[in-house]
């Protein structure tokens, strides 16, 4: 994938000639499991070049006593809102069944991801400190099936932002705000 940073090359920081400047704790976890060897001030050996672009089976699988933080689950997007019942009629419109709750609430998306909801003084009970921030800071996604569901949804939920655009990268593309301001993209493919 265009971006990623191959598995050998995590937490290093290399210098032109391909010497390692720089290794933050999670290249040494790697090196310890099973990755590349080259520590500091090492040129890159060609072997982990070689293979840098695949992960090894020890990073599939760390070695007893290597701490396992590629074994986390990502399961839940926790979002804080000012106003509950505004928030879950926004999102049960866009098609997610909701429960009831006066200051949690929870829905389980299809593949098992969930999306929590909490009130502003929930966040505020086990954090003091905790301010509104300002401007759109997270961005929610959803596959709407077709490019015509992306245009009725987008007509029928009046909160839109960007309306509905064939992008250039195969899909139909909008974006709404929920009443707390995150942005919520509403896509579909394109027919070919």
């Amino acid at each position: 994938e265009v971006g990623m940073t191959p598995p050998c090359h995590q937490g290093l920081t290399f210098s032109n000639d391909g010497k390692i400047l720089a290794e933050t704790n999670i290249g040494r976890i790697f090196r310890q499991c099973g990755g590349s060897r080259a520590g500091p001030g090492q040129p890159l050996a060609e072997a982990g070049r070689a293979r840098c672009h695949e992960p090894s089976e020890t990073f599939r699988t760390p070695a007893r006593g290597c701490p396992t933080v590629a074994r986390m689950t990502f399961s839940l997007i926790g979002l804080v809102t000012a106003d509950l019942p505004a928030a879950r009629a926004f999102y049960r419109r866009l098609g997610l069944e909701l429960p009831e709750g006066d200051d949690h609430v929870e829905v389980t998306l299809p593949g098992g991801m969930r999306i929590a909801w909490d009130t502003e003084d929930v966040v505020r009970s086990f954090d003091p400190g905790w301010q509104r921030a300002t401007g759109s800071r997270v961005s929610l996604a959803f596959d709407c099936g077709t490019p015509a569901e992306v245009d009725r949804l987008w007509a029928s939920l009046d909160a839109g932002h960007v309306p509905p655009f064939d992008a250039p990268w195969g899909q139909r593309y909008a974006t709404l705000h929920d009443p707390d301001g995150n942005g919520v993209d509403l896509f579909a493919a394109l027919p070919t």
